[in-house]
């Protein structure tokens, strides 16, 4: 009698979300995995930022990237277990483990794994919910990247198709003695990792060292500007 009372109040207990029941005499937890569906913007520490949209079937995630040379045409796969989320994203032969800890409409603690010995070879990042696909203008400003290739070198692009949305924009920052212009390559450029970019690259004075620190003035053809800060931290390799 004893026995079957105390097991009715943890079926009370069941009816209000605090444990789980099982059948006959004995009971069991169970694990809600957190929702991961949807977009996501993803801010790594090295300034970078990315977009993906993600779809869960229990257990199960798939993706992709957004935003050209940021994450699109990655194809991302993996797993949610609780708030675990673990995910790899491959692009061509190449694959990129990253994980994190997901907290309603953020992540936390994540992890990512780049190019061995490149400088996003080990990142941070942290993950917002989006209500919707990025937009062209965010799509742009995730494609920046800031690079310093030789010890008296920096550069940076940053992607515009047919140069519909981008009126101008220029560098300035660390060892530049003065702001730098981009230049728009189109289409027509033969060098095919060129083309559709805003591009510069100038020459560093003095004697430059880490972190070099800089900011990219960005004039969009609405009349709109965005000012987008970055840190570089190493040579490129």
């Amino acid at each position: 009698m004893r026995k079957n009372i105390a097991w009715a109040v943890v079926c009370l207990l069941v009816s209000i979300g605090m444990v789980a029941c099982g059948g006959g005499g004995g009971g069991s937890t169970t694990t809600t995995n957190a929702d991961v569906n949807g977009y996501w913007k993803l801010d790594f520490s090295d300034g970078e930022t990315a977009y993906m949209s993600l779809s869960q079937t229990g257990t199960g995630v798939t993706g992709q990237g957004y935003c050209v040379d940021s994450w699109d045409g990655v194809t991302i796969t993996g797993s949610v277990n609780g708030n675990s989320l673990s995910l790899q994203g491959s692009f061509g032969a190449s694959t990129y483990p990253f994980s994190g800890t997901v907290n309603g409409s953020s992540i936390q603690s994540g992890t990512f794994s780049g190019r061995p010995g490149s400088r996003r070879a080990s990142l941070t990042w942290t993950g917002a919910k989006q209500a919707q696909a990025p937009t062209g203008k965010e799509c742009v400003i995730a494609s920046l990247d800031i690079y310093s290739e030789f010890a008296w070198n920096v550069g940076a692009h940053m992607y515009d198709v047919n140069a519909l949305l981008v009126q101008s924009a220029t560098i300035s920052g660390s060892n530049l003695s003065s702001a730098q212009t981009f230049t728009f390559i189109d289409n027509s450029s033969p060098s095919v990792s060129l083309r559709n970019k805003w591009y510069v690259s100038s020459n560093l004075t003095g004697s430059p060292s880490f972190p070099l620190n800089y900011t990219v003035n960005i004039t969009f053809k609405d009349s709109t500007s965005q000012l987008v800060s970055r840190a570089v931290t190493t040579f490129e390799p």
